[in-house]
């Protein structure tokens, strides 16, 4: 019988182990070899895996730092037009890729309840669905009609309560307010071809609702059927900026009153002393470019120029100060990085960019054009935008995959006991 080398083997007898188990320990280490190798990259990839999910996860909620559109319609359905449709709150992020949390709002006048209300909208009304959010920026105002979708010409055929709705950061709907009349013109708010467009507030549910369209500016309070009137304009959006009501009309942008007004007429002083020809303003939003804390910028989309447009303050009036083009334009929302000022705006074909880097009281200028972030799905026409309403500023979105995100934690105990186990055994 033949003797085969094994250094193995006399490094085990030199150490006082016996022959016998010199097989097994062979057979042992490589096995903790392998659980070694398998643990590492098993670590890594549940870490990755944790820091991802909730990429991939479909989040309970609005993003936040994320937009909303509003869309009517139905994905692949028929193409927008004067017919009532489904009316939607699409969650996008900044780059233009939708999160997958959608809100849609009542859509059957059946299904009417004394505190729920169809909200359905025009998906070709120009002005329509100019969303807005609450002051607080907790709540997402959105207005409409009380009515089934597959109406057609809906707002100059039929004579609907006009319904307000308030949808949370969670996705939480209140639709209970429903306008037949209003103090001033009675009954002219459901008279046909009265278009309702906008809304706001400014602490969401619990407090009053402004909302307006052809019929003026009016003021409700959570689930009623009439309003007080508080001026005659036509409005296209309303805004609560710094605690003062704000609205845009046929052809100027307007401070109504002073703060947030609850009773009586009330004045409404023109921001721009100068607009441009064929001026129709819809959506706007102001910015605060300079070292101060009041706002100094205005931008504004233009509808009746196809421009969203720029002006600053000069101490006594609004000034302009360059637009780019934008066909349709109608929704804005804007956001100020390091001075910086990244506007958001919308027509029914898409979701876009523009950046102006010009700073407090410079030029925005005319190119590039915006950047197209996102085309509206077929069958959908996109309306306003806003940021995303968030409840706090350190809330998050719940993770929806918990067993995944605790995948680098396990891994990472597990690695660590082994390694625990292995050098107890060596030094055994």
């Amino acid at each position: 019988m033949s003797l085969r080398p094994n250094v193995l083997h006399d490094q085990r007898l030199c150490a006082g182990r016996r022959p016998s188990l010199d097989w097994n320990y062979v057979r042992t280490r490589r096995i903790r070899t392998g659980i070694t190798l398998a643990a590492v990259p098993l670590a890594v990839a549940g870490s990755l895996i944790g820091l991802t999910a909730p990429a991939f996860a479909t989040p309970s909620q609005f993003g936040a730092g994320d937009l909303v559109v509003e869309q009517v319609g139905t994905v692949g359905g028929a193409t927008p037009s004067s017919t009532s449709a489904l009316v939607s709150l699409w969650d996008y992020s900044t780059a233009g890729t939708p999160s997958g949390f959608v809100v849609t709002l009542p859509s059957s006048k059946s299904s009417d309840t004394t505190t729920s209300h169809s909200l359905v909208d025009s998906g070709s009304a120009t002005y329509n669905g100019e969303i807005s959010l609450s002051g607080d920026g907790q709540d997402i105002y959105v207005a409409g009609y009380d009515d089934n979708v597959g109406t057609t010409k809906l707002t100059s055929t039929v004579s609907d309560a006009r319904t307000v709705g308030i949808v949370s950061s969670t996705g939480t709907i209140d639709t209970s307010t429903a306008l037949t009349s209003n103090s001033t013109n009675g009954s002219g708010l459901t008279a046909s071809g009265i278009n309702f467009r906008s809304a706001t507030g400014s602490t969401g549910s619990e407090a009053g609702a402004y909302s307006g369209g052809d019929d003026g500016l009016q003021i409700s309070t959570d689930g009623a059927t009439s309003a007080t009137s508080l001026t005659q304009d036509a409005v296209h959006q309303l805004l609560i900026s710094n605690n003062q009501l704000y609205e845009s009309t046929t052809s100027a942008i307007e401070q109504i009153g002073t703060g947030t007004p609850t009773t009586g007429t009330q004045s409404d002083t023109s921001l721009i002393a100068s607009p441009p020809a064929k001026f129709e303003p819809a959506g706007f939003g102001f910015a605060t470019l300079g070292s101060g804390t009041a706002p100094d910028t205005l931008y504004v989309a233009d509808t009746g120029n196809n421009a969203v447009e720029k002006y600053s303050f000069n101490g006594s009036t609004w000034v302009a100060k360059g637009s780019v083009t934008e066909s349709g334009v109608t929704g804005i929302a804007v956001s100020v990085n390091a001075g910086v000022a990244s506007i958001y705006c919308t027509n029914q074909s898409g979701l876009y960019r523009v950046t102006d880097s010009s700073g407090a009281g410079g030029t925005l200028p005319s190119s590039p054009l915006p950047t197209t972030l996102a085309t509206a799905p077929a069958g959908e026409s996109m309306k306003g935008v806003v940021f995303a309403a968030v409840a706090s500023p350190n809330q998050g979105a719940t993770p929806e995959v918990p067993f995944v995100l605790a995948l680098p934690v396990l891994a990472g105990v597990g690695f660590a006991g082994f390694i625990v186990y292995r050098r107890r055994r060596q030094i055994a």
